[in-house]
């Protein structure tokens, strides 16, 4: 009852915003409308059709054969799981859970398997690191390519810390309805397209609502003299400002991150956390693409957290060296920058090895 009317308190609050600052909240809804008009629409819908068609079809296996040995070596994972991890990180937010799911359903992963995929499947695409976060808001290509490179290594590392412990049966349960017939081309296309549109839809209304959130709660002038009074020093409010706000959606959290004088490695760390850990946004998402299936999302909330303050450890390790064979940045070497990074990645490491520990012996169907 207690959460209910929390619940129905900072709806009503939120709704007494928008009546008080409908100019704020308009601009922010067209910004987020915008963004997923030119951004996220043309780079996710091409790719949920194609994956929504590619997952029934049995063509597919041997695609995944090729795979197989690699992922059960490196994870104790079916192919399909090194599929979903290459698709998601090529596709971005949330297609990774897509495919998880679309597996799942077809039963190609057990529900143990298609838990920990999603862990280290659900990431940001290339196009969004590199063109929007990289090339258009810190203005250098180059850095939106280490960015991605981050990304990559935090969640290689969440794959090992969240697998270490499982362990591959070869014996597999069949789908109860699976047939020797298949369904047409046409058949899957109209589905996959009509799944598609509505997931991207839903992806967009999710960006939009999180854009104005966002904004009346850092942009108001309540909002910005309690920052002001919290933090003295003008740059310190922003960077509370740029976490905020990505730690509730992504693209805000970076621009207004990106826009601190002067650039620090630390600044861009926190851009890395925020790509890895995704935002509030990206994670309802990600709840919406998985509604219908039985398959957990704690776990996933728990590495993506965890993947966030790995990337922000990278990139305190590995910038430093990247910045002196990179142009256009006063970053220098630093030992105790590298210190640092050292500290928090064993802190990570430390607690991702008891987070992922289980506490009783794992289970496994034959």
């Amino acid at each position: 009852m207690k959460k209910k009317m929390l619940l129905t308190f900072i709806i009503i609050l939120l709704m007494l915003l928008l009546l008080l600052f409908p100019n704020l909240c308009l601009q922010s809804a067209q910004n987020g409308l915008l963004l997923w008009f030119n951004k996220v629409l043309p780079s996710l819908l091409p790719f949920m059709i194609f994956i929504n068609i590619l997952v029934p079809l049995d063509g597919l296996r041997k695609l995944i054969a090729f795979s197989s040995p690699l992922s059960k070596k490196l994870w104790h994972l079916p192919g399909y799981s090194f599929f979903a991890f290459i698709m998601g990180l090529i596709a971005g937010y949330p297609m990774g859970a897509k495919i998880v799911k679309n597996l799942y359903m077809d039963h190609k992963l057990t529900k143990e398997e298609a838990e920990l995929t999603l862990c280290f499947s659900n990431n940001c695409g290339p196009l969004f690191i590199v063109g929007t976060i990289g090339t258009a808001m810190l203005s250098c290509t180059s850095i939106g390519y280490f960015l991605f490179f981050i990304h990559l290594l935090s969640a290689l590392a969440m794959s090992i810390l969240t697998t270490r412990n499982h362990t591959l049966y070869s014996s597999r349960n069949k789908a109860p309805y699976a047939s020797n017939t298949s369904p047409s081309f046409s058949y899957l296309l109209n589905q996959g397209v009509m799944n598609a549109m509505e997931t991207i839809v839903c992806v967009g209304g999710y960006i939009i609502l999180f854009s104005v959130i966002t904004a009346l709660l850092t942009q108001t002038p309540l909002a910005n003299t309690l920052i002001n009074l919290a933090f003295s020093s003008p740059v310190v409010s922003t960077l509370f400002k740029g976490v905020f706000s990505g730690f509730l959606e992504l693209s805000n959290g970076s621009h207004i991150l990106s826009l601190v004088t002067p650039f620090s490695v630390y600044t861009l760390a926190l851009i890395a956390a925020i790509i890895g850990f995704g935002g509030l946004c990206v994670y309802f998402q990600t709840l919406y693409v998985l509604e219908g299936c039985s398959l957990s999302t704690k776990t996933y909330f728990i590495s993506k957290c965890l993947q966030g303050l790995l990337s922000f450890s990278f990139t305190l390790i590995i910038y430093p060296f990247y910045a002196l064979y990179t142009y256009g940045t006063s970053l220098t070497l630093s030992s105790s920058t590298l210190l640092q990074g050292l500290l928090m990645l064993c802190l990570c490491l430390l607690i991702g090895y008891f987070t992922f520990t289980p506490r009783t012996p794992l289970h496994h169907s034959a």
